[in-house]
């Protein structure tokens, strides 16, 4: 379409008539003199009305409107900016289903090994703590000593019955067992099986009317003891059936040195500890019913000073008790 004259164009305004055809683009809608730019429909405004046409934003344009479109134009996309990210808050109700998923992942297994160890160490091993001198020479205080609980018997986990028996205490057996007077466990030696009369005279024992023999012992069984221990104790092996032991004697303090004598009741063990006048036994609250014995004592597991800040000893470390 032919172009107007200029003269023509004054008197129109400065307005250029422009086809649809002839914008090859949307910047390209400007007239060669004026500078006005072509826009849609066949009038041109003036150039003033739009100063940038290319610079339209959403704040221009209606609400839903994202491109012109249209033959011979440019498509301008006008996307709306991103909003800003907004933080969620905590699903609270969702809390339950994760301590749920917790307990099915995490808590669940640990607590099951947990039970399945302990009810393991309830009825088959387990080790005793020693506090007290009683046992001296033979278990010093600081020592930690294995338990075997399948030497006699298997009971119900955590209690004192039975499911079955293979044999019981014999004389001399270290053995770890529930005290008759308050309950605690203690570790003392069996000294008189049911049936048996035990007696002492001037710290002698004698066992259904016989003395049992004594030694001098073995300067290898006090390697362990204080020098203060050493001074302040008599010392001698004993024998009970056929197994020899170390036993102690304070003669500087009070003790009950003569006792019985007493026959032991059917199915109860009199116990008493190798530190003769320095252990509270049989002699004080009565023989210890079978049920009553955890297991029996066979090896030292840990040994630990108290009197030199807990230090190792380390030559007692998994060393067998001689009962």
């Amino acid at each position: 379409m032919g172009g107007r004259t200029e003269e023509e164009r004054r008197k129109d305004g400065g307005r250029t008539e422009v086809a649809w055809g002839d914008c090859g683009g949307f910047n390209e809608c400007v007239g060669p003199e004026d500078g006005s730019h072509g826009l849609v429909g066949r009038e041109a405004l003036p150039l003033g009305l739009y100063p940038d046409m290319t610079r339209l934003t959403t704040q221009n344009v209606p609400a839903g409107a994202h491109s012109l479109d249209g033959p011979g134009m440019a498509t301008t996309q006008l996307n709306s900016p991103p909003s800003p990210p907004v933080k969620s808050a905590m699903n609270v109700a969702s809390l339950p289903s994760r301590l749920r998923r917790w307990w099915r992942q995490e808590i669940r297994g640990l607590l099951v090994l947990a039970l399945v160890l302990f009810a393991l160490r309830s009825s088959l091993a387990d080790w005793s703590d020693v506090p007290t001198g009683s046992m001296k020479p033979t278990i010093l205080e600081g020592d930690r000593v294995y338990v075997n609980k399948l030497a006699y018997d298997l009971k119900v986990p955590f209690t004192t019955r039975h499911i079955a028996e293979w044999g019981n205490p014999q004389r001399g057996d270290i053995v770890v067992f529930f005290s008759p007077h308050d309950g605690k466990r203690l570790v003392k030696r069996v000294v008189g099986l049911p049936g048996d009369t035990v007696e002492l005279r001037h710290n002698h024992l004698m066992l259904n009317g016989q003395p049992v023999a004594y030694q001098p012992i073995a300067e290898e069984l006090l390697r362990d003891l204080s020098l203060a221990d050493r001074t302040s104790h008599v010392f001698a092996a004993e024998q009970l059936s056929d197994r020899l032991h170390a036993v102690a004697a304070t003669p500087a303090v009070p003790a009950v040195r003569d006792f019985g004598p007493y026959r032991v009741p059917e199915g109860r063990y009199f116990m008493m500890g190798d530190n003769r006048d320095d252990s509270f036994d049989s002699r004080y609250w009565g023989p210890v019913e079978r049920k009553r014995i955890v297991g029996r004592a066979t090896a030292v597991a840990l040994s630990f000073d108290r009197s030199n800040y807990w230090s190792p000893r380390w030559r007692r470390f998994f060393t067998p008790l001689d009962g």
